[in-house]
């Protein structure tokens, strides 16, 4: 399967139209310090798969995953 990808204007459409999506940053936490965007969640993408409970509360919930390019959050999309 496809993953779908949402371009910002989509996601900034879904928060306002009050259906924001849980929010997951996988980049490393030195990346944080370059641009912080609000998120949810973060995972870096090389402690996803060690960190998988702290999704459990979200499992009913879309996820939107992100990173600063896009290759890692497909991998985690795809992991997930």
């Amino acid at each position: 399967d496809e993953i779908p990808q949402l371009s910002v204007h989509e996601l900034k459409s879904l928060i306002e139209a009050g259906k924001k999506p849980v929010l997951l940053d996988v980049r490393e936490a030195h990346e944080l310090d370059i641009c912080k965007l609000a998120y949810d969640l973060h995972i870096p993408l090389g402690d996803l798969r060690f960190q998988l409970e702290e999704l459990e509360s979200f499992k009913n919930n879309p996820i939107v995953v992100y990173c600063r390019s896009g290759r890692r959050s497909l991998l985690a999309a795809e992991f997930l």
